[in-house]
């Protein structure tokens, strides 16, 4: 795989990681399977919002049909471990204990 393809493969991933909202919400248009598009480390697109602090993403994936909330990656980490591990995180975590994280 090419890294081009890499990059477009995971596209949602990047734009989780980098807080560009509007473009999770097209790719998730074009495709809402991409919900639970997992990456090489097995991480889902929740995962990458939660572990760069990004809330609003957070709401926008937790407000689709199809998250799984609870999903661990390939370390065994959930979105709710990811958010409790990170430097002011307590706004993600409780708005994730609201959505159901357990």
């Amino acid at each position: 795989m090419t890294s081009d393809d890499q990059q477009s493969k995971y596209a949602i991933h990047a734009a989780c990681r980098e807080g560009q909202t509007n473009v999770v919400e097209s790719l998730l248009y074009a495709d809402p399977k991409l919900i639970s598009l997992r990456d090489d480390d097995d991480r889902l697109p929740l995962h990458w919002a939660t572990s760069y602090s990004r809330l609003d993403i957070a709401q926008l994936l937790c407000e689709r049909k199809g998250v799984d909330i609870d999903a661990q990656d390939g370390a065994g980490w959930t979105a709710l471990m990811m958010a409790a591990s990170i430097k002011h995180g307590d706004t993600l975590v409780d708005f994730l204990l609201s959505k159901g994280a357990d």
